[in-house]
């Protein structure tokens, strides 16, 4: 997963950038920045990347701009099978732009991705709604889940509507021996 880091002192975490930059309507040009080096990234190093998936977070609402995903797919557009857009639960995802975006991705070979299911606005609308190609469970779900049966049902829950889909299922902060167990058995 490629992570957006900040490096400057003034901020904490890559949320407090996303507040400065709404504060001052520069998401999209953080967007932008984000989609462009990642992408010169993946496509540098495509060989040591071989067929792995790179994630990246994305704001659905921010959708680049035609010129800029031209440049992108004209650039970088051998590598579109490896990429995997992933939506964070910042916001609701679950508008006619943000499909738009979804099926401009999807007729690339970019697949989707639902970040931190069970947070925030991640929700099963977003499922039905998206459709995506990946569900990565919320690390607050996963946590302790080889001692807690509510959160066992609600992970079989998604794995059934997940494989009757074909959506793929990642767990993410699996952290303990008993976790990785559990989560191998369901």
């Amino acid at each position: 997963e490629a992570l957006m880091r900040p490096t400057h002192e003034s901020f904490t975490s890559p949320f407090e950038v996303l507040n400065m930059a709404a504060a001052e309507f520069k998401l999209y040009q953080l967007e932008r920045m984000v989609m462009f080096r990642i992408m010169e990234y993946v496509y540098q190093n495509r060989r040591e990347f071989g067929r792995r998936k790179v994630f990246i977070n994305s704001l659905p609402s921010q959708q680049l701009s035609s010129h800029d995903f031209a440049y992108i797919q004209r650039e970088y557009g051998v590598i579109f099978p490896n990429i995997v857009i992933e939506f964070i639960e910042r916001e609701n995802a679950v508008t006619d732009m943000v499909q738009w975006k979804i099926d401009t991705l999807r007729d690339h070979g970019i697949s989707i991705a639902i970040d931190d299911f069970g947070a925030g606005w991640s929700n099963e609308l977003q499922i039905l709604s998206l459709d995506p190609d990946i569900i990565k469970i919320d690390m607050g779900i996963i946590r302790d889940i080889d001692t807690n049966v509510s959160k066992q049902q609600f992970v079989e829950h998604i794995l059934s509507f997940s494989r009757a889909r074909g959506i793929r299922v990642v767990a993410e902060g699996v952290e303990t021996e008993g976790e990785l167990l559990l989560l191998r058995q369901l």
